[in-house]
């Protein structure tokens, strides 16, 4: 919009030089991954994107080409389509109703979600660029929702969708302010106000308390609320690593793999295990516990079990309100038939 504004003269041409710089001085950040990617200091996906069990593992060197290697498979996302078990369109039903409860109990809660709606029959029946632009990126956004995102984590990939949704409430606030500010302002703050709260009722209602709606209810903001500090994370996290011995191998997933990265990583706590988040791929974990049991290493996982191969070769190790750790027994080095 802005590119044909300047071309039409609707616009001065530095407006476009201005919104350029500051993209790309947003993106500067990006240079640290070519800069602090080293083996001591991995960023972000790097530490198991890169991990040597990975099939798109691609050693480290001083290389500059090397760096860039390794950014440009970080930043192509292909670590979510590896293994093959990437689906399209998987459980799309599943998405879109866990989404929509999101939306209508935590991040546009009472009046916001239906102005938002608003906003976009409003974009319908106007049709000016603007709505335009903001109807097509939406289209085009919820597409690729239902092509990629895993259900698991389908609130995180439609965030961009609540920013839309966001400007279409404002679009309905500014049409409002126009005819009749009053109302407009009334709107804006129950809209302001309704996620404030909304935080402050930690059990869902009565009326949706057996249906799919508690699941995200429950999923925000408790883990993550202001008002309310949680730290059973830190305390899972901080007993798994405890519990380790060392130079342990450990299999995990998101919520727990992350957890003991973060510790790991910024706490600089047990520097000395291995963290793979090998999630339950066969071949991954596979290479894990052969790289182990060639270093004559423990192998240890926050995975439920039940979700992993041979499923009996786990023994329970400790648990706490956000997982539990399990220690693989190496059936075949004890059992010689084997």
């Amino acid at each position: 919009m802005l590119l044909a504004d300047v071309v039409r003269g609707h616009a001065p041409v530095h407006h476009m030089v201005i919104a350029v710089a500051a993209v790309v001085v947003g993106l500067l950040p990006l240079l640290l991954i070519l800069w602090r990617d080293t083996p001591g200091n991995p960023l972000n996906y790097i530490a198991f994107t890169f991990d040597e069990h990975s099939g798109r593992y691609i050693p480290w060197s001083h290389a500059f080409g090397t760096r860039l290697r390794r950014a440009t498979l970080l930043l192509s996302a292909a670590q979510y389509l590896e293994g093959g078990r990437f689906h399209p369109f998987q459980d799309a039903l599943a998405r879109v109703r866990l989404v929509a409860w999101n939306l209508a109990l935590n991040d546009l809660p009472g009046i916001g979600l239906l102005t938002s709606i608003a906003g976009g029959v409003v974009a319908l029946i106007k049709r000016s660029r603007f709505d335009v632009l903001l109807l097509a990126w939406l289209a085009c956004l919820t597409f690729l929702f239902l092509f990629a995102a895993y259900p698991v984590t389908a609130t995180s990939f439609f965030l961009p969708g609540t920013w839309i949704l966001f400007l279409l409430l404002a679009r309905v606030l500014a049409l409002v302010r126009w005819r009749m500010w009053p109302v407009a302002l009334v709107l804006g703050l129950a809209a302001a106000a309704a996620p404030w709260i909304r935080v402050r009722f930690a059990a869902p209602p009565a009326p949706i308390a057996r249906t799919s709606g508690a699941t995200a209810w429950e999923a925000w903001p408790k883990d993550w609320n202001p008002f309310a500090p949680d730290r059973s994370w830190d305390a899972f996290g901080r007993g798994a690593l405890a519990a380790l011995p060392r130079r342990a191998h450990v299999l995990s997933c998101w919520e727990g793999g992350t957890t003991l990265l973060a510790l790991q990583q910024a706490m600089r706590l047990r520097p000395d295990v291995a963290i793979h988040l090998s999630c339950d791929s066969p071949a991954r974990i596979r290479s894990v516990i052969e790289s182990a049991r060639r270093g004559a290493q423990g192998v240890y996982t926050t995975i439920p079990p039940r979700r992993l191969p041979a499923p009996r070769e786990w023994t329970p190790v400790a648990s706490w309100p956000r997982g539990s750790l399990w220690r693989h027994e190496d059936r075949a080095r004890a059992d010689p038939r084997r």
